[in-house]
């Protein structure tokens, strides 16, 4: 939709002058609320379980939420951290055990990493005007539209996190 949009805000100020600013932003005409992309992401992971290392299903649980990074990570030390942390100071006694930590610890590092990646939009607050994209829709005819559609109230939140956000990220990140 981005490329799209700035395709047609070029052809349509080829000729002119100035600054035109455009926000391909959906926070004021299609709002994202957290618990779509929660919930989706529940549902796909019940009807696409993932298989662990032992070759059996994850579990998932309904999700929770927090509502800020500071209680997230607090909420991450307590309860995965410092169990993590002791468990770390026995694997240099029972040395079996190491690799076990080694793993927890990957993983846990792992979730801290792609928390402080979705942070910035998980918490983010901001609204974004999009009187001028508005606009630029207007400029174009229905037979563009057609080809370079950027219109962001067409976009389906639940579909999208279903069907193509959450097997992106299970393709490409959680490998």
């Amino acid at each position: 939709m981005v490329v799209n949009q700035m395709i047609v805000a070029m052809a349509v100020h080829a000729y002119e002058n100035g600054l035109f600013i455009y926000h391909a932003a959906s926070s004021v005409g299609n709002p994202l609320h957290f618990y779509v992309a929660a919930d989706e992401s529940y549902k796909y992971f019940i009807q696409n379980p993932c298989i662990g290392n032992n070759g059996k299903i994850v579990k998932v649980k309904k999700p929770s939420f927090i509502k800020t990074m500071k209680s997230f990570r607090r909420h991450m030390y307590r309860r995965y951290k410092v169990p993590l942390e002791v468990v770390g100071v026995v694997s240099k006694v029972l040395f079996c055990i190491k690799p076990r930590y080694n793993r927890m610890l990957r993983t846990y590092n792992s979730v801290m990493y792609l928390a402080e990646l979705y942070e910035p939009y998980a918490f983010f607050q901001g609204r974004f005007d999009i009187t001028n994209t508005e606009r630029l829709l207007g400029k174009i005819s229905s037979e563009e539209l057609k080809v370079f559609n950027f219109d962001i109230k067409c976009i389906e939140w639940a579909h999208y996190f279903f069907n193509v956000h959450i097997p992106g990220v299970v393709k490409h990140v959680l490998k």
